[in-house]
């Protein structure tokens, strides 16, 4: 359909897979929600490869469905906002946990003039059993302080699957995650483009789906994280670079003049290492700024760099972590040695073993935090480009 024309006021999305327990339920609820309040609306149900009656039990309800091969809750939500029609569009879960009765309060906020309005379960409520204890009092609060800290947003649940957009909106953020790091993506993106956004309190209920939820705690906060720190590379290298170059700097100082006289060459070292480490992240961080302009003008493909399109942050930290943990395990053992030899009065520079294993284990430590902070870097590369149609 054409993003351009618009038939109603309000598109209410429903994302589905497998819930053709409560997805009647649901549409039923945005059908009277709409009616109640006087909308010129639809109702969309995205069926995203169920192997039930989900499809089926939708469109008996009267809803419209769409089809959705490509698996993620990101996915099924940008082609509905691809096929609405409506002015606004507002989309909640299928599993019966958000209630739709709040569909008339998010379309009076965007008649009013908001870009973007998000549910908010910690300001409104949250029946008992319904989140998760991680959930609830770890990863997204943690996700969302990180969130509005990095992005300047203030909201106070991040990952509340009832938000409204208008198209306008829609339109501008150019969505492209297929996860469930799309609702991460979506505020980040609202947040650099400094759209309006406004936050209702909600009441979020136990699903009735009476099965496990497709939420995976660790894989999916890991996407998260993983999206909204790519998505800022002033705090992932530019700023951390900054603190670990001047870090290393003062200290290198502090030794220089005698601050710390049972100081040496070995802790020289490492303050050497904490300038170079923070230099390549300053550099990262600024050369990372031109990552949009250097997709642009070099489309092209060098056989040479496939290599990369394989390579992704999970494996370059796992590798990067083995080198870093045993360059460590060295370092902590050769230290030891030279410190018992600074505490029996003797010089470490007349026990070079200690010495040079306190190299190599500096220099292991070195490479393995550089092959951590590089994974983010390569994998920016990787990162979907496509625009919506």
């Amino acid at each position: 359909m054409n993003l351009s024309i618009e038939q109603f006021e309000v598109s209410v999305i429903i994302p589905c897979l497998n819930e053709e327990s409560t997805v009647r339920n649901c549409v039923r609820g945005a059908q009277g929600s709409i009616s109640a309040a006087r909308i010129s609306g639809e109702v969309i149900v995205v069926d995203n490869g169920s192997t039930d009656n989900t499809a089926a039990a939708a469109k008996e309800t009267g809803a419209r469905v769409l089809q959705e091969k490509k698996t993620g809750y990101g996915a099924a939500l940008i082609k509905g906002l691809q096929e609405a029609s409506g002015k606004f569009m507002v989309f909640a879960d299928a599993d019966e946990s958000y209630d739709f009765s709040y569909i008339g309060a998010f379309v009076e906020e965007m008649r009013k003039g908001a870009d973007f309005v998000i549910g908010s379960r910690f300001r409104g409520g949250i029946e008992k059993g319904a989140m998760p204890f991680l959930h609830r009092y770890l990863g997204t609060p943690v996700i969302t302080s990180i969130v509005r800290l990095f992005f300047g947003v203030k909201v106070s649940d991040i990952n509340c699957g009832m938000r409204g957009l208008t198209r306008g909106a829609y339109l501008r953020l150019g969505l492209v995650c297929e996860g469930m790091e799309f609702a991460s993506e979506m505020i980040a993106k609202a947040g650099k483009q400094r759209l309006k956004i406004v936050e209702i309190p909600i009441y979020f209920r136990k699903d009735k789906r009476g099965r496990r939820s497709h939420l995976n705690t660790f894989k999916d906060g890991w996407r998260h994280l993983r999206f909204i720190l790519l998505f800022s590379p002033k705090w992932l290298f530019l700023f951390p670079g900054m603190v670990l170059f001047g870090a290393g700097f003062l200290f290198m100082l502090l030794i220089l003049f005698d601050f710390f006289s049972y100081l040496g060459i070995f802790s020289m070292l490492v303050c050497q290492s904490m300038i170079f480490l923070g230099m390549q992240f300053i550099l990262y961080g600024i050369s990372s700024h031109g990552f949009k302009q250097f997709l642009e003008y070099n489309r092209h493909e060098d056989k040479f760099y496939r290599i990369f399109k394989e390579f992704t942050i999970e494996k370059g930290i796992i590798a990067g972590s083995i080198i870093l943990l045993a360059g460590l395990i060295v370092t902590f053992f050769s230290g030891m040695d030279i410190f018992r030899f600074i505490a029996a009065g003797e010089s470490p520079v007349f026990k070079p073993d200690a010495t040079k294993w306190g190299f190599l284990g500096v220099t292991l430590v070195i490479l393995g935090f550089q092959l951590v902070v590089s994974s983010f870097y390569i994998c920016l590369f990787n990162i979907q480009t496509k625009k919506q149609p």
